[in-house]
């Protein structure tokens, strides 16, 4: 609010009403510069190394359901043909010869005490424990029987 007996010129008006050119040229470099550096910044950070492993590189399928990584890096993969493990160099098979009750399996998980599980794909759902190096499964449940399709499974903090 003006103070009274302050005049205020035309000039002055026109003045205030905003950024000098300087200014205004000077706002969009700086928000470009700023988003400029934003995207180069996280650029990077999403750029993972990427491996694609089959048969040849010693895989026993393909065809993955599942998938976890333990606290040693060791990755576990629920597969048709039983659960392998990857520890950087090396593939491993667990199928029917280790306990699994079938080879079919649709996911594997890993608790917090390091505990490797896995359930089948097959009716009725069975989930397994590796022990050692062989596999202990769980009684059948009641409630699984046909029709009940099992998408994951999840380790809780109570194993």
């Amino acid at each position: 609010m003006p103070l009274p007996n302050a005049r205020i010129t035309r000039g002055d008006a026109r003045r205030r009403r905003g950024p000098t050119r300087a200014a205004t040229g000077l706002l969009p470099a700086l928000a470009l510069a700023l988003i400029l550096a934003a995207v180069a910044t996280t650029a990077g950070a999403y750029t993972w190394p990427f491996i694609h492993y089959t048969e040849t590189e010693g895989m026993p399928t393909s065809m993955v359901m599942g998938i976890a990584q333990d606290d040693s890096g060791r990755v576990w993969v629920a597969t048709r043909t039983g659960v392998a493990s990857y520890d950087g160099a090396d593939w491993k098979l667990y199928d029917m010869s280790r306990g699994l009750p079938t080879a079919n399996n649709r996911d594997v998980a890993v608790d917090h005490t390091g505990g490797v599980w896995a359930v089948s794909q097959t009716t009725p759902l069975r989930v397994s424990r590796l022990v050692g190096n062989s596999w202990e499964t769980l009684p059948e449940w009641p409630g699984a029987t046909n029709g009940v399709e099992t998408r994951e499974l999840v380790a809780g903090r109570d194993g």
